[in-house]
């Protein structure tokens, strides 16, 4: 019981945290897209 939860939980942990980061950074790419677009318009 103790050795397959200690294996398990790693292994959720991992899915866990990709899934978030995924999500999390995919607004953050949007935005520095945007920033880039809006520095672009105010050199020109």
């Amino acid at each position: 019981m103790l050795g397959k939860d200690s294996g398990s939980v790693p292994k959720g942990k991992k899915t866990i945290s990709i899934m978030p980061v995924s999500i999390i950074m995919s607004p953050y790419n949007n935005f520095f897209r945007n920033q880039l677009k809006i520095k672009r318009y105010l050199t020109v």
